[in-house]
C-alpha cells in the first residue's frame, strides 16, 4: 500500500476527535515556555529601568573622582569621571600634577614638603581638669607615604634653620591689627541748668521708674510707658537742657538709645544741685554700660559728706578733692574746709539696638473737641487730690462700695468757651469745682488739613457753636494718677488740655526757657478716659 495513502487513510479512518495525552503534555509544555519568556522580558525591563535612573542619579551629582589601580607609580594622577548625558560614552579625564611639573620646569621647586597640622579637642586629664586638645604633624614623604607625629612647640618649622630667622611675637592687644574692633557709642554733654533737669526727672519718675531715652544730634527725647495709667513723652532741644554736646555713634541716624532707671537718675541730679558745674557721658567698665555723672563744686568736707549721702545703690561714687592748703596744716574732724571737689556717680543703664525700639511711636488720638489752657497746675493738684481724699473717705463708709480697685474717678471737663470743671461722683458724695474766663487757644490752619476749609470742620470749632450740656467734652481720669500727672507743674510754663471726648486727655507742657532764649521743650501727657 502506498505510505501517503496509508497514512491518509489513518486520518479519514480515525473518527475519535478527544485529544489525546501526547497532545495535552505538548500543549503544556507550550505554555510554560510562553510564560518563561513573558518572565524574562520583564526582567529584562525592570532592569533597564533601574540602570537607567542610576544613571540619571549619577549625572545629577558631582563628578566622580576615581582612585588609581594599586601598583601604579603616579601618586600625585586625579582622575575625574564625568558621566555623560544620553547614550555616549562616557569620558575620563586624568590630570598628572607632578609629570606636568617636570615636562615644564627643568628643575623640580625647592620649596619643602607642606606641613598639616591636626588639633584634637580639649580633653580631661585624671584629675578631670580640661586640657588642651593634642596636635600632631602629618608627614608626607615623596613617594606618598604618610604618618603622625607628635607636635613640639620649641620645634621651629622647616622654613625657619635659626632662630635668627625667626619672627618677632607681636601682641595683638597692644596692637590692635587683627582684633575685632568693638562697637562704641559716645555721648557726653554739660548740663547747663540742673534745676530745671532735676524738676524734669522728678516729673518723669513719679509716673514710672524706667524711661527711654532717645539721643541724638539736635533732640533729647524721654518716654515713660508704665504699665497701667499716663504715658509722658518728652521732646527736648539739645540746647535747652545742655552745652558742649556732643555724640557719636555707629548707626546711619547717629542716634542711641537708652533704658535709664529713673529712681537712680534722680539721686544723682539731687546730689548736683549746689554743684557749680555738671556734665553727663557714657562709659563702660567691666563691660558694663554706666552714665557718668560728674560735677564739681567748692564747699566744704562736711558737705561732700552730705552730698554723698545722696549717692545710695545702685550709684557708685568717685570723690577726688584738690586742698588748696598745705599738706602739713592739720584740723579737727569737724571743721570745715574749703576744697575744690569732683565727685563722679556711676548709674547703671542699658543700651537698647535701634529694633528694638522700633515700634514704639506715640499713641494715635483723633482731633480733640476742646482745646484750653489750665489754671494753676499746684491750685488745681491740691483740689484734684482733696476730692480723692473725700472719695476715698466716702467709700470707706459702711454700705458704700469701692468705686475702682485703682481709685476714684475724677470727671474733668471743659467747652470752648473758657470753661473748665472737676468733679467727683460716688454714691454718697457729689462736688465739683468751676473755672470761666480761660483761654481757648486759636489754631493755626496751616496745622490742619484742608487749611482754612479744614479749620471751619474741626470738632473745636464746632463746639464752639454749642451751647448747653452739649458744649462740654468729658473725660474721666484715675484720681491718684492724675495727682502725678500734675506734678509737672514745678517746671512752671502753660500747659494745654486737649479734650477728646469720652476717649482720652492729652496734654502739652510748655516749660519757660533758660535766659539765653535757648527755646522751649514739650511734654507730652497720653491719658485715657474710663468709662461712666
Amino acid at each position: 500500500m502506498n505510505p501517503i495513502q496509508r497514512l491518509f487513510a489513518r486520518d479519514d479512518l480515525s473518527t475519535n476527535n478527544a485529544m489525546t495525552p501526547a497532545m495535552f503534555k505538548l500543549l503544556i509544555a507550550l505554555l510554560v515556555l510562553v510564560f518563561c519568556g513573558l518572565c524574562l522580558i520583564a526582567g529584562l525591563l525592570i532592569i533597564r529601568s533601574s540602570r537607567r535612573s542610576k544613571q540619571q542619579k549619577q549625572q545629577s551629582e558631582l563628578p566622580l573622582y576615581n582612585p588609581p589601580a594599586p601598583g601604579t607609580i603616579n601618586h600625585r594622577r586625579l582622575t575625574i569621571t564625568a558621566m555623560p548625558y544620553g547614550r555616549h560614552s562616557e569620558s575620563i579625564h586624568v590630570y598628572n600634577e607632578k609629570q606636568i611639573l617636570m615636562e615644564q620646569s627643568a628643575s623640580p621647586p625647592p620649596s619643602p614638603v607642606p606641613e598639616i597640622r591636626i588639633t584634637f579637642p580639649e580633653e580631661e586629664d585624671g584629675a578631670g581638669k580640661r586640657k588642651s586638645g593634642r596636635v600632631v604633624v602629618v608627614r608626607v614623604s615623596e613617594n606618598g607615604g604618610f604618618g603622625l607625629e607628635p607636635f613640639h612647640e620649641d620645634q621651629l618649622p622647616p622654613y625657619q634653620k635659626s632662630d635668627s630667622d625667626r619672627f618677632q611675637s607681636l601682641d595683638l592687644e597692644r596692637m590692635g591689627g587683627l582684633k575685632e574692633k568693638e562697637y562704641e557709642q559716645r555721648w557726653s554733654a554739660s548740663i547747663r541748668n540742673i534745676n530745671t533737669f532735676i524738676k524734669l526727672a522728678a516729673s518723669l519718675s513719679s509716673l514710672g521708674k524706667v524711661a527711654w531715652a532717645r539721643l541724638d544730634n539736635d533732640e533729647v527725647r524721654f518716654t515713660v510707658i508704665p504699665e497701667q495709667g499716663t504715658q509722658v513723652w518728652a521732646v527736648l532741644s539739645a540746647d535747652a537742657l545742655f552745652e558742649e554736646y556732643n555724640i557719636q555713634s555707629a548707626t546711619t541716624s547717629n542716634t542711641i538709645n537708652l533704658e535709664l532707671p529713673l529712681g537712680p537718675f534722680l539721686s544723682a541730679l539731687r546730689s548736683a544741685q549746689s554743684a557749680t558745674s555738671a556734665s553727663l557721658r557714657l562709659t563702660i567698665k567691666d563691660k558694663l554700660p554706666l552714665l557718668a555723672l560728674t560735677i564739681v563744686t567748692s564747699t566744704t568736707l562736711t558737705a561732700v559728706n552730705r552730698s554723698l549721702g545722696n549717692a545710695r545703690s545702685p550709684i557708685h561714687s568717685n570723690v577726688e578733692i584738690d586742698d588748696a592748703r598745705d599738706d602739713s596744716f592739720h584740723f579737727a574732724a569737724d571743721q570745715p574746709r574749703d576744697s575744690n571737689t569732683t565727685i563722679t556717680q556711676d548709674i547703671p543703664i542699658r543700651v537698647l539696638p535701634p529694633h528694638s525700639v522700633a515700634g514704639l511711636h506715640e499713641p494715635r488720638c483723633r482731633e480733640p473737641d476742646v482745646n484750653i489752657i489750665l489754671p494753676s497746675l499746684a491750685q488745681l493738684k491740691a483740689i484734684s487730690e482733696r476730692f480723692t481724699k473725700l472719695a476715698i473717705a466716702s467709700s470707706r463708709k459702711p454700705g458704700a462700695g469701692l468705686q475702682s480697685s485703682l481709685g476714684p474717678h475724677l470727671e474733668l471737663a471743659a467747652s470752648m468757651h473758657g470753661e473748665l470743671r472737676i468733679g467727683i461722683k460716688t454714691e454718697g458724695l457729689r462736688i465739683e469745682s468751676r473755672w470761666n474766663d480761660l483761654n481757648n487757644p486759636a489754631l493755626d490752619p496751616k496745622e490742619i488739613e484742608g487749611g482754612e476749609e479744614g479749620l471751619q470742620e474741626h470738632p473745636s470749632t464746632k463746639m464752639r457753636q454749642k451751647r448747653g450740656e452739649d458744649r462740654w467734652a468729658v473725660v474721666r481720669v484715675e484720681g491718684r494718677d492724675w495727682s502725678r500727672v500734675l506734678g509737672v507743674g514745678r517746671l512752671g510754663g502753660r500747659v494745654i488740655a486737649c479734650f477728646s471726648h469720652e476717649h482720652a486727655l492729652i496734654l502739652y507742657a510748655y516749660p519757660p526757657g533758660d535766659e539765653d532764649g535757648a527755646g522751649e521743650f514739650c511734654l507730652t501727657y497720653y491719658i485715657s478716659s474710663y468709662s461712666a
